[in-house]
């Protein structure tokens, strides 16, 4: 089986059984196709191009993910607790987990070079201010529903804590980058250690 297949196999399954019923065969099909050509030309693909075409890509399974949410009426549920935190894990989370991917990635490969540009410099302020903003939305929807809600603040309030913990640590290395500044070591060991707990 080519490499990441596996996970293309099993959405099918889903989308066979589900599909139709939340109209949203024809947009897995075009998620599946650029996904498909992408594993087939990755080994071709230069570094600027394969970072374009994986954020194209990227762009629009969330934009699946939210069409799927809104199919299934779940961004309709009107428990207002319930409702922020969905749109954590089908709107604002995603796009946070995407920019900050973005942003690093881009940061890093900056950081590498010997010369930064402005534009390179300009678009990792971009990066940096967005980011903050993005996150600062998420922990208030998660702070909102814990608050009103007991029940779930004994189930997510440790991981939500830990979640913001690592978005801080991961903006601060993208920070400094942004005015021709190294990243805090400390804080690259830290956020790649907490990173894995940010939830999908």
């Amino acid at each position: 089986m080519e490499p990441g297949t596996f996970g293309l196999k099993a959405l099918d399954e889903v989308d066979s059984r589900l599909g139709e019923t939340l109209s949203t065969t024809q947009r897995w099909l075009a998620v599946r196709a650029a996904s498909q050509e992408l594993l087939r030309s990755m080994p071709t693909l230069s570094a600027d191009d394969s970072f374009a075409r994986h954020t194209a890509l990227i762009a629009d399974t969330i934009a699946l993910i939210a069409k799927l949410g809104h199919e299934a009426r779940l961004t309709l549920d009107p428990d207002i607790d319930r409702t922020r935190l969905i749109d954590v894990l089908l709107c604002r989370g995603l796009e946070l987990s995407e920019s900050l991917a973005r942003a690093r990635s881009f940061g890093f490969g900056v950081a590498a070079a010997s010369k930064r540009s402005e534009e390179q410099l300009e678009q990792l302020t971009r990066d940096s201010v967005l980011v903050e903003f993005l996150g600062a939305r998420v922990d208030d929807s998660i702070a909102k529903a814990l608050d009103s809600n007991a029940a779930l603040r004994t189930a997510l309030e440790a991981q939500a804590a830990a979640t913001s913990s690592a978005v801080l640590l991961a903006t601060a290395d993208i920070a400094p980058l942004s005015r021709a500044e190294p990243p805090r070591e400390a804080s690259i060991r830290s956020s790649r250690s907490t990173a894995k707990s940010r939830p999908h």
